[in-house]
């Protein structure tokens, strides 16, 4: 079972599509300068067939990264709720983060928090505004630790 340590799930709300927007933005600029182009010689058809094409593959991944830009926004909210919940419990046990890993990378019902060799199921109101801990006991320790890979 893997558990996600504070700076494993605080660093998943830095992971970005940069390369896709910047492949997006390229594309773009590449069809503003061939349109003008086109504009300026309207007798060569290569720059209208170039603007057309740069056109549909500018259409094509737009709509192939909004889904990957609709799980980033997800990811994130997801992240921000995690690491607010973490600073929390962290606080309200007087705790390091640094000692704290959860089963979940978001809030959910029935979650785990390892904290150092102790693990705790989590149990949220409807609203996720408060919650209710309860010491479990593991009948297999073998847990996986993920963290930053440093």
């Amino acid at each position: 079972m893997p558990f996600y340590t504070y700076a494993y799930v605080e660093s998943q709300a830095h992971v970005s599509y940069w390369f896709q927007y910047g492949l997006i933005f390229f594309i773009l600029a590449a069809l503003v300068i061939i349109s003008i182009k086109y504009m300026r010689n309207r007798l060569r058809t290569k720059y209208r067939d170039l603007s057309i094409i740069l056109l549909l593959i500018g259409i094509f991944l737009c709509g192939t990264n909004w889904d990957s830009f609709s799980r980033q926004r997800e990811t994130t909210e997801n992240t921000s709720k995690m690491t607010a919940f973490l600073d929390t419990f962290s606080d309200n046990m007087t705790l390091s983060k640094s000692d704290l890993a959860v089963n979940s990378l978001r809030l959910q019902n029935g979650m785990l928090v390892k904290v150092r060799d102790d693990y705790y199921r989590i149990d949220f109101t409807n609203d996720y505004t408060a919650y209710r801990i309860n010491r479990v006991y593991l009948i297999h320790k073998k847990i996986k630790l993920v963290d930053v890979s440093k």
